[in-house]
């Protein structure tokens, strides 16, 4: 028996690449709003509350939506691999991704 998540993971190089395109297409990826093609979910570290997060939109939005609403059109639910524990400090001193980051906050972490 085969097990697939109802969403994928996304690489932080990948998910880096896709924010900085956002200069010429502003609504071809959003983190927090829902209504975009692509919907990335996180937490710390995407093990657990950033995949069950995931899930549970993917399977309300799919027996919520009817073949014809607008909302039924295709969105990709990504979930971002290795969570913002790692985006984070990746791009911290990038500013169209990273914003106002808080070394002392992360220091411990």
């Amino acid at each position: 028996m085969s097990f697939q998540t109802p969403y994928k993971y996304i690489e932080a190089d990948t998910l880096a690449s896709m924010l900085k395109q956002r200069a010429d297409n502003p609504r071809s990826v959003v983190v927090v709003d829902v209504r975009d093609d692509n919907v990335v979910f996180h937490c710390a570290l995407s093990q657990q509350r950033g995949p069950k997060a995931a899930r549970i939109y993917r399977e309300v939005r799919d027996a919520t939506c009817t073949p014809e609403s607008v909302a039924s059109q295709a969105q990709e639910v990504l979930v971002l691999r290795d969570g913002f524990g790692y985006f984070g400090p990746k791009f911290k001193q990038d500013p169209q991704l990273v914003e106002d980051w808080d070394e002392e906050s992360w220091q411990f972490r």
